[in-house]
């Protein structure tokens, strides 16, 4: 990959900028398609089908690796108790039950996000293809992964989009270090528990620390012609670090920062149309 960018004036900034748009040659890449087989070498060349078959065989290099996901929308789904380490017992799209390193982290990431405009296009997660997935994600073991770039919306029947866990049974630090950036997460949670399930388009349990949620666009969760405490845009706590989202349309609060909420950064988000209330 190569980026080209001009400069004027800021040149310290730019090349800042430079540094931080170029790929780390030393982590592993691996990539997935819709045209792709999990029979495949998991190569640009040779693509594989779903995420979670590449989240079961990745190795980490000395920078990690990279999980590059084309274009395309994506039905797959596992149920994830079936895992090897199981997860909670959820379908989903993919539960990251194995992760990196602080020094060498697992990048999931839409080389072709729609982000920030969302105007089609991208990468879409449908898992089940019908809207009968719970969630779109589970990280619960893996730690230092980041999951960027991606939509996910249109499951009514869902109880959630994200969710975090942390501690028992699963081993602590699992679910931690976790980064989620520049999705777009929409229309969730409309009729699971009445419209007002006790989560979040996003969930993160109190052990589940160091996750950083940032330049996401998170869009009706719940039915938002209720108005209940129980139903948020982001449901977290414990040193979590919310910045850039923009969050409407939950019965709850847009986030919701409970319990254990120390050591908690929110900033810069645009929080509005939420029944009980803003933060």
């Amino acid at each position: 990959q190569y980026h080209v960018r001009t400069c004027g004036t800021g040149l310290l900034l730019c090349f800042l900028s430079l540094l931080a748009a170029v790929p780390s040659f030393a982590a592993n890449q691996y990539y997935v398609s819709t045209g792709g087989s999990d029979s495949n070498s998991c190569s640009q060349a040779s693509p594989c089908l779903t995420v979670q078959h590449v989240i079961q065989k990745f190795t980490l290099a000395s920078d990690g690796a990279v999980i590059h996901v084309a274009a395309g929308t994506y039905t797959d789904s596992v149920s994830d108790s079936t895992l090897s380490p199981p997860c909670e017992g959820n379908t989903v799209w993919f539960c990251a039950n194995r992760g990196g390193t602080s020094s060498a982290p697992l990048i999931i990431q839409c080389d072709a996000s729609a982000w920030p405009n969302w105007s089609g296009g991208g990468c879409v997660a449908n898992p089940g293809g019908n809207g009968s997935a719970d969630s779109l994600a589970e990280f619960t073991i893996g730690t230092y992964v980041t999951f960027k770039g991606f939509e996910y919306g249109n499951h009514p029947g869902a109880y959630l989009g994200i969710i975090g866990y942390a501690g028992s049974p699963y081993p602590v630090p699992g679910g931690t270090n976790i980064t989620i950036a520049q999705n777009y997460l929409h229309d969730v949670a409309q009729t699971s528990s009445g419209g007002c399930p006790s989560e979040g388009m996003i969930t993160i349990t109190s052990l589940a620390t160091g996750w950083v949620i940032t330049q996401n666009k998170i869009i009706h969760f719940g039915d938002d012609t209720l108005y209940c405490y129980q139903a948020h845009g982001i449901y977290a706590g414990n040193g979590v670090v919310i910045t850039n989202n923009i969050i409407a349309r939950a019965p709850g609060w847009g986030i919701q920062d409970y319990a254990a909420d120390c050591n908690t950064v929110v900033a810069n988000n645009t929080i509005f149309d939420n029944r009980a209330g803003g933060i």
